[in-house]
């Protein structure tokens, strides 16, 4: 891993610890404190969702009730942070949820990006459910729409605005986990370096 990354990585994890200490004190300041953009913000939340999956809800809760989150996109963003940290901690029935209401929000989305939301929410519960066939097809489904926003990242250029690159790298990750436990190397490799090189282009290696 580059210098830059371990730093980013270690500026992550000091924003979790941060966060969380907050929350023991004020679930209104664990939100306002996450650091940097509102994509970022939502990565630190949903990566926090891993160790402290109601702290993170409650957070990502309150950021939703935010007018300022108000957009198709912003909510799309919203529902997949809330239902993939709720997939990981297997809260079936909040997914559940969470899931119905990306897809009554994927009407309101020509673009399909709300659909592929929703695919990876139900792909990771699959996942977390010992599904794997259903994960990996749900999740590959989820990557043909949402990875040709990316395809053109690079260092040199950086990523598109309409690419969510983190989406993309944790449907790459899960379909690489699937492909290992199949034993196809090859497919698993090809994931991995595609995962690689996005994360390389958005300054997060």
């Amino acid at each position: 891993m580059s210098a830059h990354g371990r730093l980013v990585r270690m500026s992550r994890a000091l924003a979790c610890a941060c966060i969380v200490v907050t929350w023991a004190g004020s679930p209104t300041a664990f939100a306002h404190t996450s650091p940097g953009s509102f994509a970022e913000q939502l990565d630190v939340l949903t990566r926090d969702g891993y160790e402290h999956p109601e702290a993170s809800l409650a957070a990502l809760a309150e950021l939703e009730r935010s007018p300022a989150h108000a957009s198709v996109e912003q909510r799309r963003q919203l529902l997949q942070a809330i239902g993939t940290v709720e997939a990981a901690a297997g809260m079936t029935t909040r997914v559940q949820t969470s899931a119905e209401r990306l897809r009554q929000l994927s009407a309101d989305d020509s673009s399909g990006r709300t659909q592929a939301s929703l695919d990876l929410v139900q792909a990771r519960a699959a996942e977390a459910a010992g599904q794997s066939d259903v994960a990996s097809s749900l999740a590959q489904h989820a990557l043909d729409a949402m990875q040709p926003a990316c395809r053109d990242a690079s260092q040199q250029t950086g990523i598109a605005a309409d690419c969510d690159y983190r989406a993309v790298w944790m449907l790459l990750g899960l379909l690489e986990r699937r492909a290992s436990a199949q034993g196809v190397p090859a497919t698993a490799n090809r994931h991995a370096h595609a995962a690689w090189r996005l994360a390389e282009a958005a300054g997060d290696a």
